[in-house]
C-alpha cells in the first residue's frame, strides 16, 4: 500500500505510524534495536524487532530449520544405503573372479 493511501485510510494527515528498516541479515536485528533505542528519546518513539513483533514467525522459523535438517539427514541416509549397495553388489558380483584368482595363487594385492 503507498504511503499516502495508508495515511488516508487512517487519518494520520502528514504523520508516520511506522517505519521499518531492512537489514541484509537476521543477526543484526538486536544490535540495531539497541543502537535505535539509545539515539532516539523513549517516550516518543517504540523501537521493536521482528522477533518481539512476531513471535509466532520465529517459531515458525525454528521448526523450518529442524525441519530442514532431519530432511537432510533423511536424504543422506538414503544416500548412504545407495552408495553400500552399489558397492556391496560390485562385490558379490566378483566373488567368481576373486575367487579364481586365490585358486591361482595370486597375491591379495
Amino acid at each position: 500500500m503507498e504511503i499516502d493511501a495508508a495515511r488516508e485510510m487512517l487519518k494520520l494527515g502528514k504523520a508516520v505510524s511506522e517505519v521499518s528498516i531492512l537489514l541484509p541479515e537476521r543477526a543484526m536485528a538486536d544490535g540495531t534495536a539497541r543502537a535505535l533505542q539509545k539515539a532516539l528519546p523513549r517516550a516518543a518513539y517504540a523501537v521493536n524487532t521482528w522477533q518481539e513483533l512476531l513471535p509466532f514467525a520465529r517459531a515458525l522459523l525454528a521448526v523450518y530449520d529442524w525441519v530442514i535438517f532431519i530432511w537432510f539427514v533423511v536424504i543422506f541416509i538414503a544416500m548412504a544405503f545407495g552408495i553400500v549397495n552399489t558397492t556391496l553388489m560390485a562385490v558379490f558380483e566378483r566373488m567368481r573372479e576373486f575367487g579364481l584368482l586365490k585358486a591361482l595363487a595370486r597375491s591379495r594385492r
